[in-house]
């Protein structure tokens, strides 16, 4: 009887109208790195990029290895 009275209640709930809002509408990308660049991982093309042709001083070798 719980078990029948507890399916009932929650169809019932399944069932209401919940509200939807529409998201806010999001704005431009902001970076404050200096050079920055985002990638599509499946063909590898960039989608995006800040700097990316200035020369930059190598990282530090504990992160590239960490990238690796």
């Amino acid at each position: 009887m719980l078990a029948l009275l507890t399916g009932l209640c929650l169809a019932v709930c399944a069932g209401l109208p919940l509200p939807v809002y529409a998201a806010p509408q999001q704005t431009a990308l902001s970076v404050s790195a200096k050079s920055a660049i985002l990638v599509n991982a499946a063909d590898g093309t960039a989608l995006w990029a800040k700097g990316a042709d200035e020369k930059r001083p190598m990282a530090s070798t504990t992160k590239i290895m960490t990238a690796l």
